[in-house]
């Protein structure tokens, strides 16, 4: 450190002996260079590297480098905490290595380590991403012998001084088990709801059975009428219980579907000659809904 004005600055010294006959030492050269700018770079570059590090250590994603060699120079504590590796015993290793550790066993039986070592070389050389990088939801096992559910983004860091490999690892296993949950609970309220209209339909059908047999023993002809327009509306509430029932959409009815259903079974019922009278239908294919109230005569 040197002082000039009152002003301390930095200086790199540099010493070299004058050598005179008979390697005599004659005197010494001294050179002073100014490092201030050198100084302030570094400080500079020192600052930045702690903010990075402690970006990167208080996010709870796992963040990964890996370098052109295909090794791991960062390996923050959230991987630690996702995976159970340390980042001294994940940092200057192989990352295909690293990953190979984590693998399940049937994930093991299906890519070898070979080939997760050639995707990761075929990926550099190109400094393209391999869909087989692109892992979603892969199921690891961590050294704490734990199963989890991880999602990760992958993208390379072109603008660094050598090629940089990013890893952007999140553990999704709340939230996996959560929605396996909500789909089971699903599929089971539409178990439920395929019963019920299937149970509402064989109701119908049987009151509409009632009713026909009931309609036998009637001689009014007023009366008889009376049954079987009850029957008919009997049959065509079944009708949509039946098409919910066979449906994957339990909320709404093909309109276009029902109505020529619907047209078939009152010419069944009516004992209409089809020889003579054909049904003819121009209907729209539209979904209704089931709530949607129906006003007629």
């Amino acid at each position: 450190m040197a002082t000039i004005n009152q002003t301390q600055i930095p200086v790199l010294i540099s010493l070299s002996p004058i050598q005179g006959y008979g390697d005599e030492i004659l005197g010494y050269i001294c050179i002073g260079t100014d490092v201030s700018e050198l100084r302030k770079f570094q400080r500079q570059l020192e600052e930045s590297e702690f903010k990075f590090r402690s970006v990167l250590e208080q996010t709870s994603d796992g963040i990964v480098l890996v370098n052109q060699d295909m090794k791991v120079i960062y390996w923050n504590q959230a991987m630690e905490k996702i995976t159970g590796i340390s980042p001294n015993k994940a940092e200057d290793e192989y990352f295909y290595n690293v990953m190979w550790k984590l693998f399940m066993p049937e994930m093991k039986e299906k890519i070898s380590l070979n080939q997760v070592e050639n995707i990761f070389i075929k990926a550099f050389n190109g400094k393209n991403i391999d869909y087989h990088l692109k892992l979603q939801d892969l199921d690891i096992n961590t050294l704490y012998d734990e199963n989890k559910t991880i999602a990760t983004f992958n993208f390379f860091i072109k603008e660094s001084p050598e090629t940089l490999l990013c890893i952007v690892v999140r553990d999704v296993t709340e939230s996996k088990n959560v929605k396996d949950v909500l789909e089971s609970l699903l599929k089971e309220k539409e178990v439920l709801l395929r019963e019920i209209h299937h149970r509402v339909k064989n109701n119908m059908q049987i009151v509409s059975s009632l009713l026909n047999l009931q309609s036998l023993s009637v001689e009014d002809e007023n009366t008889h009428k009376l049954f079987k327009e009850s029957q008919n509306r009997v049959k065509s509430m079944s009708m949509i219980h039946e098409n919910l029932y066979q449906s994957s959409d339990l909320a709404h009815i093909d309109l276009e579907k029902y109505i020529k259903r619907l047209g078939s079974e009152l010419f069944s019922s009516y004992g209409v000659d089809l020889d003579k009278i054909k049904l003819k239908t121009a209907v729209e294919n539209i979904e209704m809904d089931i709530n949607l109230p129906f006003h007629g005569d």
